[in-house]
C-alpha cells in the first residue's frame, strides 16, 4: 500500500477506485465475486463497496467496509463519500456507474482507465514468484499429460480433458483459462476452443494450457508434430520454434521490449509468413493471464527483474495450419528464469 500511497501523491488524484477484481485481490487479499469498488484515498484510507456475500468476514482496522442491500445502493453510498470529502478529481481502473459533472449526485470529475496497481502488480514479490513457480509446475504436468494424449484418432477435447485432470489432480486451484487445443486447419486459430475433431496424421497440434495457484497463473503452449510431418506444416513449426529460442534466449533486464518484439517479426517475416502473424511476442501474467507489461514491437519500455512475461511467437496460415511455442518466463536480476 505504501508504493501505491506514493505514487497517488505524485498526481492531482484524490482518489482512487478499483474495480478490476485482480486489483482489490492485490490491496486487501479477498477475491470478491460480486461487484465491487475499492476505494483509495491520497492519505492511503482504504474503503471497500461490495456484496455481504463476499465481505462479511472482510472487516479490519485497515479496511472500511460498507456492504448495501443492491449495486445502485452501493454506488450511492461511494458518491455520497465522494461528496462529503470533497473531492474534486477521481480516476477508476475500470468504467463505473458514476455520473461526473457533467451529471447528478457525484460533484467530482471521474475519469477511467488508470492502471497505477498493475503497473506495481507488474514487478513481483518474492512470494508472488513462489506461486507463480508452482503454477508453472503444474502447467507442466498438464502440457506432459496432453503431449502423451496426442496421437492420430485422439479427439481435441480428450486431449484437454487429460491437461485438465493432470493439473487438477497434482493440486491447481483451477485453470488459468479454457485449455486451447487446435490441430489441422484449426492450429489456423489462435484460441481454438477444443471440440470432437480428431487428430490425423501429418497434422499440427497447437496446445494452450495453464494452472491457477491461490489466484496466481501460468501460460505455456506447445505444438506437436504427429507422424511424419514435413513441407508447409515443418516449415512454419521450425520457424516459430527459431523465433521462440532467439527471443527467449535474449530475455533480461533492460533489454527494450519493443527490440524483442521486433526481432521475432522479423525473423518470421524472413521465412515468408509475414501475414501469419496475428499477434504480440507475449504478455505479463500474474493474478491475471494478460497484464503488463506488454511484449510488443509497440512498447518502448524496459525489463525490469521481478517482471514475469511469456514469450509466444506464433504464424496462422488460415484455414491451413498453424503453430506457436510458449513459455511463463521470470526476469532475474541477471537474465531470466523459464517457469514452465
Amino acid at each position: 500500500m505504501g508504493k501505491l500511497t506514493h505514487l497517488l501523491q505524485q498526481t492531482s488524484v484524490d482518489r482512487l477506485l478499483l474495480s478490476e477484481t485482480s486489483n482489490v485481490f492485490y490491496l486487501i487479499g479477498v477475491w470478491p465475486m460480486g461487484r465491487t469498488v475499492l476505494s483509495v484515498s491520497r492519505s492511503g484510507d482504504l474503503s471497500v463497496f461490495g456484496s455481504k456475500l463476499d465481505f462479511f468476514l472482510a472487516e479490519s482496522d485497515e479496511v472500511e467496509v460498507f456492504t448495501g442491500r443492491s449495486e445502485a445502493e452501493i454506488f450511492e453510498e461511494l458518491k455520497r463519500r465522494i461528496t462529503t470529502a470533497r473531492d474534486a478529481y477521481v480516476e477508476a481502473d475500470d468504467v463505473l456507474p458514476l455520473e461526473g459533472r457533467s451529471g447528478v449526485g457525484c460533484p467530482a470529475l471521474v475519469k477511467s482507465g488508470n492502471n497505477m496497481v498493475q503497473r506495481i502488480r507488474a514487478i513481483k514479490d518474492e512470494e508472488e514468484i513462489r506461486l507463480m513457480r508452482r503454477s508453472g509446475e503444474l502447467a507442466r504436468e498438464g502440457m506432459r499429460a496432453a503431449l502423451e494424449r496426442t496421437k492420430a484418432g485422439v479427439s481435441e477435447k480428450d486431449i484437454a480433458m487429460s491437461a485438465e485432470c493432470a493439473m487438477l489432480e497434482k493440486g491447481a486451484d483451477e485453470f488459468a483459462f479454457r485449455t486451447s487445443i487446435g490441430s489441422g486447419w484449426r492450429a489456423s486459430l489462435p484460441h481454438a476452443l477444443p471440440t470432437g475433431k480428431k487428430v490425423v496424421d501429418g497434422e499440427l497440434v497447437v496446445i494452450d494450457l495453464g494452472a491457477d495457484v491461490e489466484h496466481y497463473k501460468s501460460d505455456t503452449t506447445r505444438t506437436a508434430l504427429v507422424g511424419s510431418s514435413d513441407g508447409q506444416n515443418r516449415k512454419v513449426f521450425d520457424s516459430v520454434k527459431s523465433a521462440y529460442d532467439a527471443c527467449a534466449e535474449a530475455v533480461a533486464p533492460g533489454i527494450k521490449i519493443d527490440e524483442l518484439g521486433q526481432k521475432a517479426d522479423r525473423m518470421l517475416s524472413s521465412a515468408g509468413f509475414s501475414e501469419g502473424i496475428l499477434h504480440g511476442l507475449g504478455h505479463g501474467v500474474g493474478l491475471d493471464i494478460h497484464e503488463e507489461p506488454s511484449v510488443s514491437s509497440k512498447n518502448p519500455e524496459k525489463l525490469v527483474s521481478g517482471n514475469v512475461i511469456t514469450v509466444e511467437p506464433g504464424l496462422y496460415i488460415r484455414g491451413v495450419t498453424g503453430a506457436r511455442w510458449e513459455n511463463t518466463i521470470l526476469v532475474t536480476g541477471t537474465g531470466h528464469d523459464v517457469m514452465t
